[in-house]
């Protein structure tokens, strides 16, 4: 029941309850939110670096409310906001997100409709799974379109799954 904002600006002496307010304002002007913000809590991500501003989280006791700021994530659109709003996944489900993103921009680079769906990848009514089956039917099935991904070794040409399986150990 999370919600992960990016580009919020970090305040040395901010408290959660002035992080809180700042992203209540931020859903009130650019996502029009109406109903009471009530978050179970609100915190940013990691130890502060300089030059670098960490992502928030905010998490909420009820799912419907996270669902209906979600839902409105499209009035966003031509916004220009200086805030971005994602999911926020376990770290598990973000890393095999990081290797599906790698097929669908392949894919939809070769104009193939797909949409990454929690933590599978769906092509065609079909969904995938950052697992090394799935990952072989899709390079079987859509060997055309991710063949112009693949790139030689050793004189041998190795294929998507062969380049970005390596991807996906070096993240388990």
């Amino acid at each position: 029941n999370n919600l992960l904002f990016k580009g919020l600006k970090e305040d040395k002496d901010e408290s959660e309850e002035s992080l809180e307010a700042a992203i209540e304002s931020w859903l009130q002007s650019y996502i029009g939110l109406e109903s009471d913000f009530d978050p179970v809590r609100v915190h940013r991500i990691g130890r502060p670096k300089q030059g670098i501003t960490r992502d928030v989280v905010v998490g909420f006791q009820h799912y419907r409310q996270k669902d209906e700021i979600w839902k409105k994530r499209g009035t966003l659109k031509g916004k220009n906001s200086p805030i971005m709003m994602d999911q926020h996944f376990a770290l598990e489900t973000t890393q095999d997100r990081r290797v599906l993103s790698l097929y669908q921009v392949a894919l939809r680079a070769n104009n193939v409709k797909s949409f990454l769906k929690v933590n599978s990848l769906v092509v065609n009514g079909k969904e995938y799974r950052n697992n090394p089956r799935d990952l072989q039917e899709l390079d079987t099935k859509f060997a055309t379109e991710l063949g112009s991904f693949s790139y030689k070794e050793n004189g041998e040409v190795i294929g998507f799954y062969g380049r970005f399986n390596e991807f996906s150990n070096h993240y388990q």
